[in-house]
């Protein structure tokens, strides 16, 4: 697939991209886990220990991922288990695979530019790396880098942009494998995600609007792909009931669409204004040569694939729909930047296409396709400024994350019996201890498991705290004094027994970056007396 474009001059401009993103991404490998990365790396290390690891990962291709969700990711399961095989509990390991994932998609939009301006016989000397810039440094696309378990929508959009590539071909028609490989590759990409069931429409799409007649297999591998996708969503519903919904599909239901989409569509400037919160300037000005770029561009098209452009536009518009409806609206922290990652990259490829030169009639750039050039560059490097305050806004929650880690056992050792921990659910726009509470205590983060000592929680589960201590639960991870998380332990520690109250209560002070105790209830405290006096002090926590 490289060698074409190694044959193109000049290479430089090509590996730019690639090498800019490299840059930015790359201390991204002294970071650390967090939010759903800890139970994914607890899973990995229990059933590594249990010598279950590859039967459990295989036997989830039959039945979805345990979870309260509707979430069927058998590739995705499967990575993390090949991740745990090569780099055991070394996160810079986990995280390589993000961070070259990210530049081969980098590296397939400009090729993908390039190999579509050649089907046109036009130039694309400029218009590959400025798209490939685009979306390489777009920084809504951090989370789906930075995060480890948020590296479906990377493997998705790979795996897609290779099908499109191998698709569209060598000018002028391309060869039957090559577009065969179209279908293979979304089955796949089914597997990491439930996203990639837009491919075929969004296939469909560009064929409509290709330039010329589609050879045989160019609409086979179409149709094979509608076939693939309607067979992946009959086997979702036999599971869940429901073909598309991944969360709580009975209440989304429920929802009109016209009310979640309107819901979607309002959520979007406070969810970009906590996203940028580091850089507001940068990221309103970014924000602002984005769109007069792409004015300019469609203002200044006198070049054939317009309708190749709109067509990419469509498709990364749709699947950014199909993403809003599925989910309802995007988080008000600035969570949820990873789910932009398949649409931005499929509207770079629009804009690249929209800045293609037409060599036959040669066509002098004219002022608007020169101002259009120079506000994408504007709007790459700030963007950059807005990217690389994210990040850093990333390494330190990642920090925090790692501090909260190594003060567990100290704190373990010197307080005698459990302590409820507080720790935080988010810091801006970056999960922190959400889904992650049991790993932040338990092997192979830690030498030993601390969970019958230090017990995470997060503010908002302070009730459930309360009706698990009245149950006996305290009492239970003392006897059980869990080491791996697996069903029995869980089940062990679900028992009834007598209502115990955790001996110590303490939060993650943020600014202190230490644990600091709290004022306990007294240990004869009835459950709602007791649940009264720890919410009193739940804002000391934000200290």
């Amino acid at each position: 697939m490289m060698v074409e474009y190694l044959r193109g001059k000049p290479m430089w401009l090509l590996w730019f991209p690639v090498v800019a993103v490299a840059v930015f991404y790359a201390p991204g490998f002294g970071g650390f886990w967090h939010g759903d990365d800890l139970p994914n790396l607890h899973r990995a290390y229990a059933l590594s220990q249990q010598g279950t690891l590859w039967p459990d990962s295989l036997r989830l291709f039959a039945e979805p991922v345990p979870s309260q969700g509707a979430f069927y990711r058998p590739m995705m399961m499967l990575s993390l288990a090949l991740n745990y095989a090569f780099a055991d509990a070394h996160y810079a390991g986990w995280y390589l695979v993000n961070f070259v994932v990210h530049g081969l998609n980098t590296l397939l939009v400009a090729l993908i530019v390039r190999r579509l301006a050649r089907h046109y016989a036009c130039d694309a000397t400029i218009a590959a790396p400025l798209a490939a810039l685009l979306f390489g440094l777009c920084p809504s696309v951090a989370e789906g880098v930075y995060w480890v378990s948020a590296r479906a929508d990377g493997w998705v959009t790979l795996l897609s942009l290779t099908g499109v590539y191998c698709w569209a071909g060598n000018s002028p028609s391309p060869s039957p494998r090559s577009a065969y490989a179209l279908p293979l590759l979304l089955i796949v990409a089914l597997g990491f995600k439930e996203s990639a069931a837009v491919l075929p429409l969004q296939m469909l799409l560009l064929a409509f609007a290709w330039h010329g007649r589609l050879s045989r297999s160019q609409r086979l591998a179409v149709f094979a792909t509608f076939v693939a996708a309607g067979l992946f969503m009959a086997w979702r519903a036999f599971l869940f009931g429901n073909a598309w919904h991944v969360y709580t599909p009975e209440a989304a239901a429920s929802v009109a669409v016209h009310a979640k989409l309107w819901s979607a569509m309002l959520s979007l400037g406070p969810w970009w204004a906590a996203l940028g919160q580091a850089t507001p300037v940068l990221a309103s000005i970014y924000l602002a040569y984005c769109a007069a770029g792409i004015a300019l561009v469609i203002l200044a098209r006198p070049a054939p694939p317009w309708r190749l452009a709109l067509a990419l536009a469509a498709a990364g518009g749709g699947l950014a729909l199909a993403t809003l409806l599925n989910i309802g609206s995007l988080s008000s922290t600035g969570e949820g930047g990873r789910l932009s990652y398949g649409p931005a990259a499929w509207l770079a490829l629009a804009a690249g296409v929209f800045m293609f030169q037409p060599l036959s009639p040669p066509i002098k750039p004219g002022s608007a396709r020169f101002a259009a050039s120079v506000a994408f560059a504007i709007a790459i490097v700030t963007g950059c400024g807005v990217l690389w305050g994210q990040l850093r806004a990333v390494w330190q929650a990642q920090t925090s994350m790692q501090a909260i880690t190594r003060s567990v056992p100290p704190w373990a050792e010197s307080h005698p019996g459990l302590t409820m921990l507080l720790v935080p659910e988010n810091q801006g726009a970056v999960v922190m201890a959400r889904n992650a509470q049991g790993g932040i205590c338990l092997e192979p983060i830690q030498d030993r498991a601390y969970l019958h000592r230090v017990l995470p929680t997060l503010s908002p589960e302070i009730q459930l705290r309360q009706q698990q201590f009245c149950k006996g639960m305290a009492q239970r991870l003392e006897l059980v004094r869990p080491r791996l998380a697996d069903a029995g332990t869980l089940a062990a520690i679900a028992m009834p027994a007598d209502t115990v109250w955790p001996k110590h209560v303490a939060c993650w002070s943020k600014s202190q970056q230490k644990i600091v105790p709290l004022r306990a209830p007294p240990m004869d405290a009835t459950c709602e007396a007791w649940l009264a006096s720890i919410r009193a002090d739940v804002e000391n926590c934000e200290r």
